[in-house]
């Protein structure tokens, strides 16, 4: 990157890699992670070969070699960063920082100790994820924490019809299907869990839903596109301006 003498970046927009599902086109929807309209700066994608949904959020270890080769073509392309397309992905954060030189960010299980630092004694956090069963203390290690420290809460919507067609090759987005069965996820989660104190979506196909579930239950909510946001600004600095009378 260059810079130029009065302190900005060389760069006029920043551009973040994807690395993305092998499960059909991205999607469309604003607030998707694969989706343009989700963020205010610049995309590139590149698949991961092989890393279907159910693979993915199952035994993916096997799936370290096409991550790789992405996150290569993906800093080969000059991307300022990379991020993943799954919250499951976090189990390859540590591997992916050392073999990349720029900034990875694999999962919104990322923002988890952060969030934990923020929060009321007595208060916990609620993650949310496509399928509980197999969202395990490997992928809180691997994004850098374990919730044998952290107080955490988990729910999954693996159950939900709508939901479940994930795991079919070409990720059908029935939006009013999908919102109502997270919201019924989040009913009973909220409800038997009253020490909540936010909620952390891991999967990046909720966060379309983000708004109307902190309207719901007014509790802080993250997810992988507020963590970059953080990093894209972080990346693309500019001067502040005062605010106009």
């Amino acid at each position: 990157m260059s810079y130029r003498t009065d302190g900005t970046s060389g760069k006029d927009q920043v551009v973040i890699g994807v690395l993305m599902l092998d499960s059909g086109p991205p999607f469309r929807v604003p607030g998707c992670a694969g989706s343009d309209d989700t963020y205010s700066f610049q995309l590139k994608r590149r698949i991961v070969k092989g890393a279907t949904v159910s693979r993915m959020t199952s035994d993916s270890s096997d799936l370290l070699a096409p991550i790789l080769e992405a996150a290569g073509e993906l800093e080969g392309d000059g991307v300022d960063a990379i991020m993943g397309n799954c919250g499951f992905m976090a189990i390859f954060q540590d591997v992916l920082r050392q073999k990349v030189s720029v900034p990875v960010f694999t999962s919104s299980l990322l923002l988890v100790p952060l969030v934990a630092g923020m929060l009321p004694k007595g208060k916990r956090i609620g993650i949310l994820t496509y399928k509980a069963p197999t969202l395990t203390e490997t992928h809180y290690l691997g994004a850098g924490w374990s919730s044998k420290d952290v107080p955490i809460a988990v729910a999954g919507v693996q159950d939900k019809p709508a939901w479940r067609l994930f795991m079919t090759p070409e990720h059908p987005f029935h939006e009013e299907n999908l919102r109502r069965e997270l919201l019924s996820v989040c009913d009973d989660f909220v409800a038997g869990h009253p020490d909540l104190g936010a909620l952390v979506l891991e999967c990046t196909a909720m966060p379309p839903f983000a708004h109307t579930i902190h309207a719901r239950f007014g509790l802080p909510v993250f997810d992988i596109s507020t963590l970059a946001a953080l990093v894209a600004d972080s990346l693309g600095r500019k001067a502040f301006q005062r605010r106009q009378a």
